[in-house]
């Protein structure tokens, strides 16, 4: 499984450096949940299923078009997100975000799930690179921490 999300990263990385370079910001945070993969990733996996595990997101609409999945987020102040999803491994997904009202732009993230060291255990990495737009680059680093940190720390507290 390490080697299916380490090459949907290198893959997503290759896509970022021909779009025009390295991007300007990263973010990369992980945590350790008491569950297996499996498990772990029947609750995140899902493109979809984000609305039942990260707290700021109320509604998720899923639609195709023209062979791309898509999905608009609502937050619970009413905030839309629009994202495409441009990967999709075993247990692992790449997306973009092409609107938000967030100081990002140009943002390519993917999530996935592997096992832990014991074999009890699931590491769980999400990780975006993106511009900062109307914000200095900490101010959209701090913005798109947050939003992980709630999410992961959210599935944490539901499987341990």
């Amino acid at each position: 499984m390490r080697n299916v999300l380490v090459g949907t990263v290198a893959a997503l990385g290759i896509a970022f450096a021909s779009a025009g370079g390295a991007l300007a910001v990263e973010v990369n945070k992980e945590v350790t949940v008491k569950a297996a993969p499996a498990e772990v990733w029947q609750k995140i996996g899902g493109w979809c299923s984000i609305r039942n595990w990260h707290p700021a997101i109320t509604t998720c609409e899923m639609s195709e078009v023209d062979g791309d999945t898509w999905r608009m987020l609502t937050t619970g102040d009413g905030a839309k997100i629009k994202e495409k999803r441009t990967a999709q491994g075993e247990m692992s997904y790449g997306y973009t975000i092409t609107e938000s009202p967030l100081p990002i732009a140009n943002y390519n993230a993917t999530i996935g799930v592997e096992p832990g060291e014991d074999g009890t255990m699931t590491k769980i990495t999400w990780i975006a690179n993106f511009d900062a737009k109307g914000a200095t680059d900490e101010e959209a680093q701090k913005a798109i921490e947050g939003i992980f940190e709630s999410g992961l720390n959210s599935v944490k507290e539901s499987m341990n």
